[in-house]
């Protein structure tokens, strides 16, 4: 219950502005929450497209559109492409920031 003279804030306008007495302090920890995002979203656009690469690309195709090549690193193959990594990586993105 809101006591006489407070604004009483909604959870989502509370999850929107934590804090607005200190918006400095609450952008840097929106920033470093962004910044996990984006590290955890490229993981996940990686482990999508060299899962998908090996897939497709064992079977001897390029599939087209999404490019997948056989890249060697030192003695190791990888079958990979970069356009599933980019939109991988920004499917994951956008549906982390939909769940906060």
């Amino acid at each position: 219950m809101a006591m006489q003279g407070q604004w009483s804030r909604s959870a989502r306008t509370r999850d929107l502005y934590p804090c607005p007495e200190q918006p400095a302090r609450c952008l840097k920890e929106a920033t470093k929450k962004m910044a996990m995002d984006v590290i955890k979203a490229l993981v996940l656009g990686a482990v999508l497209s060299a899962v998908l690469a090996l897939v497709i690309g064992s079977q001897g195709s390029s599939a087209g559109p999404l490019a997948i090549h056989l890249v060697n690193i030192a003695d190791a193959k990888l079958y990979w492409s970069w356009p599933i990594f980019i939109s991988g990586s920004g499917l994951a993105f956008g549906i982390m920031l939909l769940q906060r």
